[in-house]
């Protein structure tokens, strides 16, 4: 057997097996956030969501890219070269900002490699999607933490609601 029908045959076990996934009882009512993550610097999104900034001023791509992405350091630094300059927090961040590294966040929403996701199509989908729906309601946060499941019980659960794709190559394309 060549490598093509080894993964045509695989593949047509996920396919077969995708309606009993379906069918199972979603986990999403199990969910139990789990605690916040340590960051390397202390980050309030409660604090600077009340300063009127918006999640796509930081995460520029959330709506128009595959992923949210997390700012670079430039973003940050274009109000704290003058705000907050004496705090421990903004000067670690002014750190990592002189060596010209990222800072080296935790991250709090990851999904598996093999899913499908971006933010573009849920954000432009029209059926109301936006940042709280998958993330909870992170303005209220000092630590961020995951709020939401983000299992694919959850995302089907979700889909169904919203009457959006269910079939297993909406989200996994075989490769």
């Amino acid at each position: 057997m060549n490598r093509w029908s080894e993964f045509a045959a695989a593949w047509m076990i996920v396919i077969a097996l995708c309606p009993i996934v379906r069918s199972q009882e979603p986990a999403a009512a199990d969910f139990r956030p789990p605690p916040p993550p340590e960051q390397p610097v202390a980050f309030s999104h409660q604090l600077h969501l009340s300063q009127g900034l918006v999640c796509t001023g930081c995460h520029t791509s959330a709506e128009t890219g595959d992923r949210a992405t997390l700012p670079p350091t430039t973003t940050c630094m274009a109000c704290h070269a003058t705000v907050r300059t004496d705090s421990t927090e903004i000067q670690k961040l002014a750190g990592y900002h002189a060596k010209k590294e990222d800072v080296p966040w935790r991250r709090v929403y990851r999904l598996p490699e093999y899913v499908g996701f971006s933010h573009t199509t849920h954000v432009a989908s029209g059926k109301g999607i936006t940042c709280e729906t998958c993330h909870g309601n992170v303005r209220e946060l000092t630590k961020m933490q995951k709020l939401k499941d983000t299992s694919m019980a959850a995302c089907i659960s979700c889909h169904t609601e919203k009457a959006a794709p269910t079939r297993c190559d909406s989200c996994h394309e075989p490769r």
